[in-house]
C-alpha cells in the first residue's frame, strides 16, 4: 500500500491564500490597451420577442471619469423599454437621436393595415410619449426613414406605399420635435415597389431633399425650399436603367448635395453611380460611374464630413469574395463631372388617400391543384409528347388522357408556407384548405341561399379545372368575393371529373381535345375569351423560351409561367415592365405582365401575374407586398 502524504494546517492556509491572491489578480487583469474584459449582455437580440418593439438605452456603458462606480454595473432590464406592446406585428425599426430627443419609427399592422408608427422621447430615452400613426393608408406602408434637424425643431419622414400608382412615395414633417405631424404628401409614384426613399436636409437653409427610384424614369429627386411645406417638380438624376436602385443622399456643410446609387445593366455587373449639385439642388451634374468595371458593386452608402470631404462605400465581389470598397472625394480637388446639368421636370399625379376601417377576422380558402397534379402524373404529358406530330382522330394511347386523382400530401407543401404566413398575419381569420374537387361542388363556395362562404379564395397553379369549377369561381367573384391568383397558367384546360372513380379526363385545351374515343389538336387556352372578360389576362405562352425579361424586378424573379393583361379595364398595381428579347410569335408587341386588379360585377380578381407560390413566399420583400394586397383587398371592410 502506498503511503499518503498529509498536508499540515499551515500549508493548507498558505495554499488558500495563494489561490485568493491569484483570483484577485485575474479579476483585475486588463488587456494591452488598458480596457477590461467585461460581459455586458450575452445576447442583445433576446430582448426583442413576439410583437414587441424594444428600445435598449445604454445606461451602463463604462464612464472613464467614474470607473469604480461603473465596474459593478451591467446592462439590465431597467435599460429596456417596450415601445410598441400592441396586438399587431411591429417590425423594421429606425432610430434617430438629437440632443435629449430620441425618435423611433417602425412598421406595424395593429390597425389592419401595415402602417408607419412613430414614438419620441424628450428626456434622453428615459420615457417615451404616445404612439402616432403617420400613414393610416389602406394597404402597406414600407421602408420608412427619417432625418432630424440639429438647428431647428424639424423632423422629416418618408416611406413607400403599395398599392396605388404602381407604388408611391409619402412624405410628412413635424416642426415641433415630433409632437405632431402634417398630413402626408404623395410626392412620387411608379416606384415599382423598388422606391428605396431617402430624405436629407440642409442645416444652412430650409431645403429638404427626397430621392427615390422610379420604375420608368430611374433615380428621381424632389426639392423643397420651405422646410417641406411644398415641393418643386422632380428632377431626373440619371437615365432609366433596368435596375437603378437603392439611392443614397447626403448634404455637406457648404450645402452641396451628393447622391449615389446602384445601377445594374441587364445580366451585367452592378456599378455605383454618383452625382452632385453645387447650387442647392437647383440642378445636378451628369452622373459618373465611380466603381471599377470588374465585379458586382452594390449597396452604396454616402457620407460627408464636417470639412466637406465626401466618402462612399459599397461592396464588391471582384475577388471572388465580398469586399468593402471605400472611395474618398475631396470636393476642392474634384473636377467638374460634366458641363451638362440635369434639370428635367416630370409631372406626377398626386392622389388623395383615405383611411378605411379594417377587420382582420375573415374567411379565406386556398384551393389545392389536385386536378393539375393528376394531369402531370405520368399521364397527359406522355400523350402530348408522344403524339405531338399527329393532328386528328387519334385513338392510340388515349388512355393517358385519363388519370387518377390522388393526394400524396396533407397540405400542398407550398401552401403550407402560405397558410403559416396567413396565420401569423391574421390569427383571427378562418383559413380553409379546399381541393379542385371541392370547388367542383358548388356547396363548398356557397350557402344554400346562394351567398358566398368566403371573403377570399386563393388559387395557385390550377391549370386544369372542370367546367363546373370554372363557373363556380366566376360566380363567386360575381357575388362579391375576392379571387387571388398566385400563379400564371390558370384555367388553361378543361377536364371531366368522375367522383366515383376519382378520375379526371381531358376535354379541351393545351392544344388538344378528347371526346372519349378520339383525340385531336385544338385550342391552346380553353376559355381564353371568357377568362379575358372576368379574370383580365391570359397565359403568356412562352414557357421554356428564355426571352422574357423584367425591367422592374423587385423580387428578383426569373421568367417561368406568367399571365399577360388582355382586358383594358385591368388596373395595374405593380408593373414588372416585361419585354421580349426574342420577339415571340405568341405575344403581342405591347404585352404587359403586372400584378393587377379587375372588378367583375360585385367582386374583384387580384392576379399576381407571376409564378409565385413555390419560391417567392421565401422572399421577405414579396411577403410584405402580398401582405399589403391582403390588407387592402381582403381585410378591410
Amino acid at each position: 500500500m502506498k503511503s499518503v502524504r498529509k498536508i499540515s494546517r499551515a500549508q493548507s492556509l498558505l495554499l488558500c491564500l495563494n489561490l485568493l491572491v491569484l483570483f484577485v489578480i485575474l479579476f483585475h487583469l486588463k488587456f494591452a490597451d488598458g480596457s477590461e474584459h467585461k460581459t455586458v449582455h450575452s445576447n442583445l437580440n433576446s430582448i426583442v420577442e413576439s410583437n414587441y418593439m424594444s428600445y435598449l438605452k445604454s445606461l451602463d456603458v463604462l464612464n472613464p471619469t467614474n470607473q469604480e462606480t461603473q465596474k459593478s454595473q451591467n446592462l439590465s432590464s431597467e435599460s429596456t423599454i417596450i415601445l410598441s406592446n400592441n396586438l399587431g406585428h411591429s417590425q423594421y425599426p429606425k432610430i434617430v437621436a438629437d440632443g435629449p430627443n430620441v425618435y423611433t419609427l417602425w412598421m406595424d399592422d395593429t390597425q389592419g393595415n401595415r402602417d408607419i408608427y412613430f414614438k419620441r422621447s424628450e428626456d434622453n430615452g428615459t420615457s417615451f410619449g404616445e404612439t402616432i400613426n403617420l400613414s393610416t393608408n389602406p394597404g402597406g406602408s414600407l421602408n420608412p426613414t427619417m432625418t432630424a434637424s440639429k438647428t431647428s425643431s424639424s423632423l422629416y419622414v418618408v416611406w413607400e406605399h403599395i398599392p396605388g400608382n404602381n407604388g408611391e412615395i409619402f412624405f410628412t414633417r413635424s416642426t415641433d420635435n415630433g409632437e405632431k405631424f402634417d398630413s402626408p404628401l404623395v410626392i412620387g409614384n411608379n416606384t415599382g415597389l423598388n422606391g428605396f426613399p431617402q430624405v436629407a436636409m440642409s442645416e444652412i437653409n430650409t431645403n429638404v431633399y427626397v430621392v427615390w427610384h422610379d420604375a420608368q424614369n430611374g433615380i428621381m429627386l424632389r426639392r423643397s425650399t420651405d422646410s417641406g411645406s411644398t415641393f418643386e417638380p422632380p428632377i431626373k438624376l440619371g437615365s432609366r436603367n433596368v435596375d437603378s436602385q437603392n439611392p443614397q443622399i447626403a448634404v455637406s456643410q457648404d450645402n452641396n448635395i451628393y447622391v449615389a446609387w446602384q445601377s445594374n445593366s441587364q445580366e451585367g455587373n452592378g456599378s455605383i453611380v454618383f452625382t452632385r449639385s453645387t447650387d442647392n439642388g437647383e440642378s445636378f451634374e451628369n452622373p459618373i460611374t465611380i466603381s471599377a468595371k470588374n465585379g458586382n458593386s452594390v449597396n452604396p452608402q454616402v457620407a460627408v464630413s464636417r470639412d466637406n470631404n465626401v466618402y462612399l462605400v459599397w461592396d464588391n465581389n471582384a475577388s471572388g469574395n465580398e469586399e468593402i470598397i471605400l472611395h474618398k472625394v475631396n470636393p476642392k480637388n474634384m473636377p467638374l463631372i460634366s458641363s451638362n446639368l440635369i434639370h428635367n421636370d416630370i409631372g406626377l399625379q398626386n392622389i388623395t388617400t383615405i383611411n378605411v376601417p379594417a377587420n382582420n377576422s375573415k374567411r379565406i380558402a386556398l384551393v389545392e391543384r389536385t386536378f393539375t397534379d393528376a394531369a402531370y402524373n405520368n399521364a397527359f404529358y406522355l400523350f402530348y409528347n408522344t403524339k405531338r406530330d399527329t393532328t386528328s382522330n387519334i385513338s392510340e394511347y388515349t388512355n393517358l388522357l385519363s388519370s387518377k386523382v390522388t393526394k400524396q400530401y396533407t397540405i400542398l407543401p407550398e401552401f403550407e408556407t402560405i397558410v403559416n404566413h396567413l396565420k401569423w398575419l391574421t390569427p383571427k381569420s378562418n383559413i380553409t384548405i379546399l381541393t379542385d374537387a371541392d370547388v367542383h361542388d358548388s356547396s363548398s363556395l356557397f350557402m344554400a341561399n346562394g351567398t358566398i362562404k368566403y371573403n377570399a379564395v386563393i388559387l395557385g397553379h390550377n391549370e386544369y379545372v372542370t367546367q363546373l369549377e370554372y363557373s363556380n369561381l366566376r360566380q363567386f367573384v360575381a357575388s362579391g368575393g375576392v379571387l387571388i391568383l398566385l400563379d400564371g397558367n390558370v384555367f388553361y384546360a378543361e377536364v371531366n371529373y368522375d367522383k366515383k372513380t376519382q378520375t379526371i379526363t381531358l376535354v379541351k385545351g393545351h392544344r388538344w381535345e378528347f371526346d372519349g374515343t378520339f383525340a385531336s389538336t385544338s385550342v391552346d387556352e380553353r376559355w381564353a375569351n371568357e377568362t379575358t372578360e372576368w379574370v383580365g389576362s391570359n397565359y403568356c405562352e412562352c414557357w421554356g423560351v428564355d426571352n422574357i425579361r423584367f425591367a422592374n424586378n423587385p423580387f428578383g424573379v426569373i421568367h417561368n409561367e406568367e399571365q399577360y393583361i388582355t382586358n383594358p379595364n385591368a388596373k395595374i398595381i405593380l408593373d414588372y415592365q416585361a419585354y421580349d428579347v426574342g420577339e415571340s410569335k405568341f405575344l403581342p408587341s405591347d404585352f404587359k405582365i403586372a400584378t393587377y386588379e379587375l372588378d367583375y360585377k360585385k367582386g374583384k380578381v387580384i392576379t399576381l401575374g407571376l409564378y409565385t407560390d413555390d419560391l417567392l413566399f421565401k422572399n421577405d420583400k414579396f411577403k410584405r407586398f402580398f401582405d399589403s394586397l391582403m390588407y387592402y383587398y381582403v381585410f378591410r371592410e
